[in-house]
């Protein structure tokens, strides 16, 4: 059995040409690949199981639905998780053995890049969230709830090192893996920048920003009011 690499794809649309361009460098760099493509045909009971997951794909929320669905997969099979448009630059075997997360930005854990063995833990711990009802009718992006997982664990901003959850060694590495720009990187003026020179010799891959989790006014408005509220809760717990 070669190496499982998992990518979600939701919703009526097309992947277009720059996604099969990404999926083909995967097929060309990583030996033994074996793809698994998860969308609503293969991945029925998952989505009826989870109130998340459903909500999500009635309204037309593809991208969060995939947020789910990837951490059920990784969970019961373990392997990579890419999104569709990281383009790979070399073989990511390397770096798998064992729970590898990866910073996107200077603040920010990604989830468009995911390395868990099965039954992992922290990756449990991820779908449990989803689950567990927290976030009403909110879609908030995957690195925001796992920079948040992660920062509760540790106790201090995420960044680059390891931690130990559940007996499980996390693995937290730089951006440079697979982020080496990120348009959205606040804290770092050159990171935002496609520079040549940001391609590092430990880069295995480029997440190119295709931005299918881009939310609407009504949305965005809807995660404003459930996040209020839930400032609300935690100031009011600490008086």
């Amino acid at each position: 059995m070669g190496l499982r690499v998992h990518c979600c794809w939701f919703g009526p649309g097309e992947m277009g040409e720059a996604r099969e361009y990404c999926l083909r460098t995967w097929r060309e760099r990583i030996p033994d690949m074996e793809l698994m493509l998860w969308n609503e045909g293969n991945c029925g009971k998952d989505i009826e199981e989870s109130p998340y997951a459903r909500r999500s794909l009635k309204d037309g929320m593809y991208a969060f639905t995939s947020d789910y669905i990837r951490l059920v997969k990784l969970h019961r099979f373990g392997g990579v998780y890419l999104d569709s448009d990281v383009e790979v630059i070399k073989d990511v075997s390397p770096l798998c053995g064992g729970t590898s997360l990866f910073m996107e930005s200077s603040v920010h854990v990604a989830t468009g890049v995911i390395i868990a063995p099965p039954r992992s833990p922290i990756i449990k711990r991820l779908v449990d969230i989803y689950n567990d009802g927290r976030h009403g009718g909110a879609y908030f992006r995957g690195p925001k709830i796992l920079t948040s997982l992660v920062q509760d664990i540790t106790g201090e901003p995420a960044r680059t090192g390891a931690f130990d959850y559940m007996g499980e060694r996390v693995a937290v590495l730089p951006s440079e893996h697979f982020y080496p720009y990120n348009p959205y990187d606040t804290g770092d003026a050159i990171h935002r920048v496609p520079f040549y020179g940001n391609i590092k010799e430990g880069t295995y891959g480029i997440h190119h920003w295709f931005k299918s989790w881009r939310l609407g006014i009504a949305q965005r408005m809807v995660n404003r009011l459930v996040e209020w509220r839930r400032r609300l809760r935690v100031k009011g717990a600490g008086a």
